[in-house]
């Protein structure tokens, strides 16, 4: 009969506390436009959070705001479900296309406590080529990890392709949408994030691939002066050859030509005009085609996305106006602390059944070589870059790309990413703090296999398997690190503390810490012409100047360069 009663007394108890449990997982919060309902979370590792997901920053950039700069959401009186992530922006290639709404300015805000002891915030800017991506779980960007610390995360959609990087290089379309939408973000962080434990005072921007050049291009615009206090860009840099579109108006009208094949006009107004009563599916559509047109000659990541970032003219609302190469060189950025880096072999995840189509591209027709922000116009120039380019990834005589991989491999990490990564690092370097990195470590939870002899073998991407909760192909989910070798644990607790750190104290090594085997990352010092930087391999180590020769040989190379240069 005892153990009867205690048996009902136990059954009471689990009710109570499943019933306290429901009542918890709710939690609201008062800002100035109204209340929000969000949800209380539990990592893994039972470290309790908070989550405010697919929270509305701007009003739908819809009808006669297609196209323009973000506006500022307006007032609510009901309370704003949080519970549950949005839309997402309509994407130029890819799946999740039921997910898909012009709709989509939404961010996602998770804390570790509401209280007035504010915290550090990091603010993810996600990658895409500026045509794909999304924030949140949904776009496998969850928190989990950054919630075992005490900051606050927040992670942010914005319009991407067509509807965020059209531009008829005027004022009927001026450009850049997508990075306005980032500002009015960030702009809302700052008035906002104090209610959800944030410090507005300590905003650290972040991103990877585009969403590092997007951080980059922060930067660059005055239009984000004073939202941040530090930037972290994995992977890209608003140097890259893909980081910016020359001829962006071409591709704005080729998509209108594409939804429609009687659209002939060359007039600004007549564009607008059509785009604005042109259906966002038949848009996105069109974009999709454009997307597709690429050939394994002409790559966007050598040659500018087909959607990307441009120049606008002098206007109130401008995001960038100015050249992105002599900016950084005059020191006219946002100077922040920057932590900035690369992975050791960017491009060896596009080592696939279809290279031999890129190295064959290649050896039919050496002027792909060149890069277009050289703005070469001599046969003579043109001939002695592309000699000095096949002498140093070693095609010369009878050798072609094809029968040698590790060039080609090694070429395109250079075009891509490297030299532009590493140019921002020594430019910046002059007028803020900065710390450099190189990802060497090749670890399981990194998800990628390939190997050639003669390269690098981190590819793009990899790092972030470390950051954020996957799943890992043939092993699971990262969440559950015992599934995983000690070093790929300890690259992950490495990482995601030096990036907590920065965030935090803006340095990424700010006191002795044997997690990273006593040893202070160095900032950049490239006042002799050395930069020091962090590799991170199973040992953390300092070294000085990655890729060195390579970067020599470019430096040498764009001295036939026609300047100002559009990047490097």
């Amino acid at each position: 009969m005892r153990s009867k009663n205690v048996h009902n007394l136990f059954s009471i108890y689990c009710i109570i506390l499943n019933i306290n449990n429901l009542f918890a997982q709710k939690v609201t919060v008062t800002i100035p436009n109204g209340k929000l309902l969000g949800k209380t979370e539990i990592t893994k590792t039972n470290h309790t959070f908070y989550s405010f997901s697919g929270v509305r920053y701007a009003q739908p950039p819809i009808g006669e705001l297609r196209f323009k700069s973000p506006v500022p959401v307006e007032p609510w009186t009901d309370t704003y479900d949080a519970t549950y992530e949005k839309n997402i922006c309509y994407q130029a290639a890819g799946s999740a296309t039921h997910l898909q709404n012009e709709d989509c300015l939404f961010l996602n805000i998770y804390t570790k406590e509401i209280s007035d002891n504010l915290l550090p915030v990091m603010v993810f800017i996600h990658g895409g080529g500026f045509v794909i991506g999304f924030s949140g779980r949904t776009g496998n960007y969850g928190p989990d990890f950054f919630m075992e610390h005490d900051v606050v995360l927040v992670t942010l959609n914005y319009r991407l392709g067509p509807f965020g990087f059209s531009s008829t290089n005027d004022l009927v379309i001026p450009g850049n949408a997508g990075l306005k939408d980032q500002t009015l973000a960030l702009k809302w962080i700052q008035q906002n994030i104090k209610y959800f434990g944030g410090d507005p005072s300590k905003v650290t921007i972040f991103g990877q691939s585009a969403g590092a050049g997007s951080v980059s291009y922060h930067l660059l615009s005055p239009k984000s002066s004073g939202l941040f206090r530090g930037a972290i860009l994995e992977s890209g840099s608003a140097l890259s050859a893909w980081a910016y579109q020359p001829y962006q108006r071409d591709y704005t009208f080729k998509t209108a030509n594409l939804i429609n094949g009687n659209f002939t006009s060359n007039s600004s107004e007549d564009l607008l005009q059509f785009m604005l009563n042109a259906s966002a599916s038949d848009i996105n559509a069109a974009s999709r085609k454009i997307y597709n047109l690429e050939r394994p000659g002409d790559k966007q990541l050598q040659h500018g996305f087909h959607y990307a970032p441009v120049y606008e003219p002098e206007h109130d609302d401008a995001f960038l106006t100015k050249s992105i190469f002599e900016s950084m060189k005059n020191g006219e950025i946002n100077k922040v602390p920057t932590i900035i880096g690369m992975n050791n072999e960017e491009c060896i995840g596009q080592y696939n059944s279809k290279f031999k189509d890129v190295t064959d591209a290649f050896d039919n027709n050496q002027t792909l070589l060149l890069p277009i922000n050289m703005h070469l116009q001599k046969p003579e120039s043109k001939n002695a870059v592309i000699e000095s380019i096949q002498n140093f990834y070693n095609i010369s005589g009878n050798r072609t790309f094809r029968e040698q991989l590790p060039g080609a491999i090694r070429y395109l990490t250079d075009q891509c990413f490297a030299r532009s990564i590493i140019k921002q690092a020594e430019l910046q370097s002059k007028f803020t703090d900065v710390y450099f990195y190189v990802m060497s470590y090749d670890g399981v939870m990194g998800n990628f296999a390939g190997k050639v002899e003669g390269t690098g073998s981190v590819t793009h991407n990899e790092e972030l398997n470390y950051f954020y909760p996957r799943t890992i192909k043939s092993i699971g989910e990262n969440t559950d690190l015992e599934l995983f070798p000690e070093s790929d644990r300890l690259t992950h607790y490495r990482l995601i503390k030096l990036w907590v750190n920065f965030a935090t104290h803006l340095n990424p090594t700010p006191e002795v810490d044997e997690l990273f085997q006593n040893l202070a990352w160095p900032k950049v010092d490239y006042s002799d012409e050395t930069l020091e930087y962090l590799d991170i391999n199973e040992n953390l180590s300092v070294k000085t100047n990655p890729r060195w020769e390579m970067y020599t040989l470019w430096n040498e190379l764009y001295k036939y360069a026609v300047p100002p240069y559009d990047g490097f």
